[in-house]
């Protein structure tokens, strides 16, 4: 996204441009970034350097959804996202959309509630995946093993399933 500003002085007018980049490798890796400059050019420039220094990763469960619903919020706009069921795709709107196919999330929906401003979505839905933990980090966090969680999440024993494995 990207936006032009103008300030009004006595010499004349300043133009300035701000944009805003997310970025992902479709493999649980993304970031955002956003630059200002003179030009539209310069500004895309600083934003693609800034969304390189603020990657993260989400570990993403069996590759392509989430383990748990998230939660985040920036300013007044609360983000919601939820795991959905493999095949189900992805239901959001169209920025928050555009993040999760960049983290390679597959399968989830999300709900964004109050001033939606494309500003406010990124950083809430930022601040939504940064707090996901792996079923590992669950595990350790707990003092359990990985095999308890997984029958307490899914209701049933993954021994014998081949598809887990």
């Amino acid at each position: 996204m990207q936006d032009r500003t103008q300030k009004i002085t006595k010499s004349g007018q300043i133009t300035t441009y701000r944009t805003l980049v997310t970025v992902g490798n479709a493999n649980g890796t993304g970031g955002f970034g956003m630059g200002r400059g003179a030009s539209p050019d310069l500004s895309l420039k600083r934003a693609f350097r800034e969304a390189r220094k603020n990657l993260m990763y989400v570990d993403r469960y069996k590759m392509y959804g989430l383990n748990y619903p998230l939660y985040g919020e920036h300013n007044s706009l609360r983000v919601y996202i939820y795991p959905m069921k493999r095949g189900k795709g992805l239901r959001a709107g169209r920025v928050v959309e555009g993040i999760l196919e960049g983290f390679g999330i597959a399968d989830a929906t999300a709900k964004s509630i109050g001033r939606r401003h494309p500003y406010s979505v990124v950083r809430a839905t930022f601040n939504a995946l940064n707090g996901h933990e792996s079923l590992h980090e669950i595990a350790l966090r707990r003092g359990r093993r990985l095999l308890s969680i997984h029958k307490t999440l899914m209701g049933r024993s993954f021994r014998d399933d081949p598809k887990y494995y």
